[in-house]
């Protein structure tokens, strides 16, 4: 036998045995850590990807991660899990099973969604923007109000694409007809750098969320729309991988109970809230983290199921105020070309939706409604979003008072020949106008009327004025919406159309008899 053999042989031993012993320490000291310290107590793990949005506070606080770790189950939601709002990198590790749970807006899971094939379903609304993003306009710019966009194909708008703040300007594109909001685009790396952008006059508007809003504001910017005007429009969920749900229903309850639980905590002491967002975004001025907070409208367990996912157990006529949401949000993305169809599984919302588990939570009374009233259930109501909503009476000259926001996107509302009956094509379009109209529930609406230039004046007035008028009574019988939101005005052919480069007469007079919906804000 060759004696080189042996020598051999032994190197070989050798470095099987160091390679075992590379694999093996690690394992070995990770047995050894968890043996000798808390977490060796650790039965579960739920991966998580977020981003550093005050609304997502909650999922990511002290107190639920203390209270998950009790029952022995680890919440890895910190820094290291932190994505800088990368949605579509979400949304493919949520489809290879890479974390358990993700914290979405509505728009970017349909978005981003589609590609992956709708991996995970929402599971409860985490919180409502109330404020927290808004489109503010150049002090120097001259605009003030949506309105003053149209037409103008100069104007240079910032924002971080594919983020709330671009869903906030393709809302307010297709509802108020403004598609100047998306056509000349400077991207910006965060709303801060949008904000500075506008404030250097690299941009004329700039699509923004707090601290950067109040920030902007301070240094005179305009603030043309904002969501504390707005209604279900920009929406926080919580989205779980589909097979974690499936496999792990005790901890799902479990992670739900203790969510709804830390959110009862904190809001019973708002000091700790305040003191603990402070210490995470390194703020010193808490005045800014209560204007941070104020943007926020965090959506509590008996409302999840009351008004978002129409629990059998509510005890009330629940309402599906996410699958509204779902559809309207598909509607803003069709309209600005995002999808050529509805992306939706069959088309439909339901299939984006579990509510099996929160109505699973709030049968057995875990955590109630969390109300300090002596254990009472009761909803704590959010700005009413409801078109029934009740409206003061105003007199002529307090909606001379009222400020513009915008115009719905013209429609051609149609009337029998020289009447003022409205025909089926003119009462479908009110009908998508005045869904558009249900996410701004603060608005009030003046329905003017408009005719073509030939006639008597004097009869082209009283005409316009009884269709402003047959339009209101439409709105409000099919709708029941609030008398005293809505002034109709008859203007004839005092206020025509500009006509377009090249448009010929007969177009030109197609265009000018009208409906026009225009919107309008207090002034405080």
């Amino acid at each position: 036998m060759d004696k080189t053999r042996y020598p051999l042989a032994l190197l070989v031993v050798g470095v099987l045995v160091i390679f075992g012993l590379w694999i093996l320490l690690p394992i070995l000291r990770d047995r050894a850590q968890r043996q000798t310290s808390d977490a060796g107590a650790i039965k579960a793990t739920i991966k998580c990807a977020h981003d550093n949005f005050v609304g997502y506070f909650i999922l990511r606080s002290p107190e639920l991660k203390k209270r998950l770790r009790q029952n022995k189950v680890n919440l890895k939601c910190g820094k290291a899990e932190d994505d800088n709002a990368n949605y579509a990198e979400r949304m493919q590790k949520l489809e290879k099973g890479e974390i358990d749970i993700a914290v979405m807006t509505v728009d970017t899971d349909v978005l981003n969604g589609a590609a992956v094939g709708y991996p995970g379903v929402m599971v409860f609304v985490i919180d409502e923007s109330r404020g927290a993003d808004a489109a503010l306009a150049s002090k120097i710019s001259g605009i003030q109000n949506l309105n003053d966009l149209k037409g103008k194909t100069n104007i240079r708008v910032t924002l971080t694409p594919n983020s709330p703040s671009h869903h906030l300007a393709k809302a307010a594109a297709a509802h108020f007809g403004v598609p100047e909001l998306l056509k000349n685009i400077v991207p910006a790396n965060g709303s801060s750098d949008a904000l500075a952008k506008l404030l250097s006059e690299t941009a004329d508007v700039a699509i923004t969320w707090e601290p950067d809003v109040s920030r902007g504001l301070e240094k005179g910017a305009v603030k043309l729309l904002g969501t504390e005007d707005t209604s279900r429009l920009i929406v926080d969920v919580l989205v779980m991988n589909r097979k974690f749900a499936d496999k792990n229903p005790v901890l799902v309850l479990m992670l739900l109970d203790e969510y709804f639980q830390t959110l009862k905590y904190y809001r019973e002491n708002p000091n700790i809230l305040r003191k603990e967002v402070a210490e995470e975004a390194d703020i010193q001025d808490l005045d800014v983290v209560d204007t941070m907070l104020k943007g926020v409208y965090w959506v509590n367990l008996t409302e999840n199921c009351t008004l978002w996912l129409g629990c059998s157990s509510a005890g009330v006529n629940a309402e599906f105020g996410l699958a509204k949401t779902i559809d309207a949000t598909v509607a803003i993305l069709l309209a600005n070309k995002d999808f050529p169809k509805n992306p939706l599984p069959e088309q439909s919302a339901d299939g984006l939706i579990r509510s099996t588990h929160i109505d699973k939570v709030y049968a057995s009374s875990m955590t109630g409604t969390f109300t300090t009233d002596g254990g009472v259930a009761k909803a704590q109501a959010p700005v009413p979003g409801s078109l029934t909503a009740p409206f003061t009476l105003l007199p002529e000259e307090g909606w001379k008072l009222l400020r513009i926001v915008g115009t719905l996107r013209d429609r051609p509302i149609t009337f029998q020949s020289g009447t003022a009956t409205l025909d089926i094509s003119g009462k479908e379009e009110l009908d998508a106008a005045i869904e558009n109209l249900s996410h701004y529930p603060k608005f009030r609406m003046i329905i003017k009327g408009h005719t073509a230039l030939r006639g008597d004046p004097a009869a082209n007035k009283a005409l316009s004025q009884d269709r402003a008028a047959a339009a209101k009574r439409y709105v409000m019988v099919t709708y029941g919406i609030n008398e005293n939101r809505i002034q109709a005005l008859g203007r004839g052919s005092d206020e025509p159309l500009k006509r377009l480069p090249g448009e010929n007469e007969k177009s030109y007079s197609y265009r000018l008899p009208r409906i026009e919906l225009l919107l309008v804000g207090e002034v405080y």
